[in-house]
């Protein structure tokens, strides 16, 4: 309850939370159970802000804190629990998913065992809406950790996606090739699509 109380007063009302000092206060001294909590009640609250409200946060404060928080500054965000609630943050924000792709790039990714982060992001519009930062999202995740094949599916529906919007064939191939060092089971198939037809819209493909 009371991390629902803080993520309601940082976000709820549009205020500037690092100015005061109480964010970072709570930051510093929580157990990261409790900063993962706040991290998931904020996003929630990001999700239900319209365009102009989210970009307001982000120019006001939220960029800011998530640089900081890189940096280690009042402490690193947590790799584990507390980082998997912040890569959402960049389905939350919608209308600013590129930018909040291009900040989190540097940040490390979870070792996943369960997610939904995959799902999402291939549920969503913003592969159609940022073919690009949507790429290199996936990239980012990826690259960062060791995914059980058990997850190849996901990433086989995420190419399918970014290739029937045309997302960069650079990074579709970096993708690829992750694909095939994890040993999922369709990655030779999609980068050879890739390599042949580059700017197919595959979406009648039958992944067997």
């Amino acid at each position: 309850m009371f991390c629902e109380h803080l993520s309601e007063v940082a976000v709820g009302d549009l205020s500037h939370p690092i100015q005061p000092g109480w964010l970072n206060e709570f930051i510093a001294r929580a157990k990261p159970k409790e900063r993962a909590t706040l991290a998931d009640r904020m996003g929630h609250r990001f999700f239900f802000l319209d365009p102009l409200e989210q970009r307001t946060i982000w120019d006001d404060w939220l960029r800011m804190y998530l640089v900081q928080r890189l940096h280690g500054v009042p402490a690193r965000l947590n790799p584990d629990e507390e980082m998997a609630e912040v890569l959402q943050w960049s389905m939350s924000l919608r209308s600013l998913f590129p930018e909040v792709v291009d900040l989190l790039k540097e940040a490390p990714v979870p070792s996943f065992k369960n997610t939904s982060i995959l799902h999402d992001l291939a549920e969503s519009q913003l592969v159609q809406e940022f073919p690009e930062a949507s790429a290199k999202f996936v990239l980012h995740l990826i690259t960062g950790q060791q995914w059980p094949t058990y997850f190849s599916r996901q990433f086989d529906r995420l190419c399918e996606n970014l290739l029937s919007v045309h997302a960069p064939n650079i990074t579709l191939l970096e993708i690829c090739n992750r694909m095939v060092e994890l040993g999922f089971p369709n990655a030779l198939m999609w980068k050879d699509k890739i390599e042949q037809h580059p700017s197919d819209n595959i979406g009648n493909l039958n992944l067997g």
